[in-house]
């Protein structure tokens, strides 16, 4: 709360509301679509518990499947994750004081959001929405036996610095006004990041700072959008799924659990992937998993049997030989003679 702030945090509060004034447009007039379920009414700001603590609604109508789970990190920085089962669909009105900044990842399924115009945006798997609250009604529609999970970061006044400020007057500049963006890196594990249970101090930085981080991954991404020659859709899948590759060498893993995280078919990820890069993913991740291992070899303290596994090899013989074959020697020659590439 502004009371508790220094004169210089108060100017900024100050800064942001006067820059998140209420815009004049048409209020939108809730249509749903064929099956759809009444609408509710949902005030997420009046649910919000207090620092470090985590509050649960439930929504009239429906069962425990459908949630919404509310946990206040700080001072101005919250995180909602909804979580919606397949049914009837159905259409919420959502209402937010003026001046916050929402930043929504679609982790599930697919839902369409109309904005205060009454403007549809479809978000798919994969993407998210990010806007700048007016005084407007948001519309959060449902789709008929469509499941959805989403994850918000809610940014109130007191929590945005000058920095931030500028950013989002750069790339928001109108409020109400909806914004839709894919990221370079996907939004797996946002779940298990935030809601673990640990509510140390230790562990509510740790989690704020995770929401800042992403904050920045999108507000560059915006950018992104707007510069000429910016990244064209099949180079940004791309990039995606090589983010996606490095975050799992490790683990064991199909294409198509691969392309769900992505929300596309296994077909269409292989047969994209291969005409921008020339490969197929999987021979991607091969790559990816020797550049690492050869990394990690060329430093001294760490066996080859612990480095294999870390990789996603299968055993230490199956390092060695991939190893031999990309490298024209061995892991251990690679060792002695340093981290000299062909």
């Amino acid at each position: 709360m502004e009371s508790g702030l220094s004169s210089a945090a108060r100017s900024r509060v100050s800064d942001f509301a006067d820059v998140a004034k209420p815009a004049s447009a048409p209020c939108p007039d809730h249509r749903r679509g064929p099956g759809a379920a009444v609408s509710g009414r949902i005030e997420p700001a009046r649910s919000l518990p207090g620092e470090g603590e985590t509050t649960r609604i439930t929504l009239p109508g429906v069962g425990a499947a459908t949630r919404i789970d509310l946990l206040r990190l700080g001072p101005g920085i919250s995180v909602a994750l909804s979580q919606f089962a397949p049914g009837r669909g159905r259409e919420d009105v959502i209402l937010w004081p003026a001046g916050r900044l929402l930043i929504a990842f679609n982790l599930l399924g697919i839902m369409t959001i109309r904005d205060a115009a009454g403007r549809d945006h479809d978000i798919c798997n994969g993407e998210g929405w990010v806007l700048r609250t007016n005084s407007e009604a948001l519309t959060r529609v449902l789709h008929p036996g469509q499941g959805c999970s989403n994850l918000v970061i809610v940014i109130e006044a007191e929590a945005v610095t000058e920095r931030l400020c500028r950013v989002i007057a750069q790339e928001l500049p109108d409020p109400g006004m909806v914004r839709r963006f894919r990221l370079s890196r996907p939004a797996r594990g946002l779940p298990e990041r935030f809601f673990d249970g640990a509510d140390t101090p230790a562990a509510l930085l740790r989690k704020e700072g995770d929401c800042l981080a992403l904050v920045g991954n999108v507000f560059e991404e915006l950018a992104q959008q707007g510069r000429a020659g910016a990244m064209p859709e099949a180079m940004l899948l791309v990039a995606r799924t090589e983010a996606l590759l490095r975050d799992r060498l490790a683990e064991t893993f199909s294409l198509d659990d691969l392309a769900q995280d992505l929300g596309l078919s296994h077909v269409t990820l292989n047969r994209c992937f291969r005409r921008e890069t020339g490969t197929t993913v999987f021979e991607r991740l091969r790559e990816l998993r020797l550049e690492r291992a050869a990394e990690l070899i060329g430093h001294q303290g760490r066996s080859l049997t612990e480095i294999a596994y870390d990789c996603g090899f299968s055993s230490p013989s199956h390092l060695s030989t991939a190893f031999r074959k990309r490298f024209g020697m061995t892991a251990r020659s690679w060792r002695r003679h340093g981290s000299q590439r062909n």
